[in-house]
């Protein structure tokens, strides 16, 4: 009985110092979740570099195109950034749409092409084919647009 209250008369201060360490612990994450970079995002990119694709135009109309004609047109890019750019991936809607890009890097400065090649094969109508780049930019996918109606071969 008298080492309960022993144990109680310990416990009891403590449960006090407990409180004030536990709301210590709160304050301190909370200031570690602040930001102590003081540098401006914007800084830190041109600081490290970051590429930057521009494209003359992002979409292309083939028109009137006759069913099982081949149409290609090059979309032209500029890497107007400080980084070399890099296309990690150019993907296509479809399988009747093919795509050719640069696999090396594009300097800072430089231009490059996208070219797009639409097979309108077993196609007729009002066609749209997106195509998805992926790159090391921000943000990371870019869509390029093309059309084309497709008229039956007579």
């Amino acid at each position: 009985m008298q080492f309960l209250l022993f144990l109680q008369q310990i416990l009891a201060p403590m449960k006090k110092l407990g409180f004030a360490f536990f709301l210590f612990v709160i304050l301190l994450s909370l200031a570690s979740c602040t930001n102590q970079n003081n540098k401006k995002p914007d800084q830190e990119a041109v600081q490290n570099g970051v590429a930057t694709l521009v494209f003359q135009k992002v979409e292309h109309d083939f028109g009137t195109v006759v069913e099982g004609e081949k149409v290609t047109y090059a979309f032209q890019f500029e890497n107007k950034g400080t980084a070399d750019l890099k296309l990690l991936s150019v993907g296509t809607s479809c399988g009747c749409t093919a795509s050719e890009y640069p696999r090396d890097p594009i300097k800072p400065g430089k231009s490059g092409k996208i070219q797009i090649t639409f097979d309108s094969s077993r196609r007729t109508g009002m066609q749209h084919k997106q195509i998805t780049i992926r790159s090391n930019t921000d943000p990371a996918l870019t869509i390029l647009n093309v059309y084309a109606q497709v008229i039956e071969k007579q």
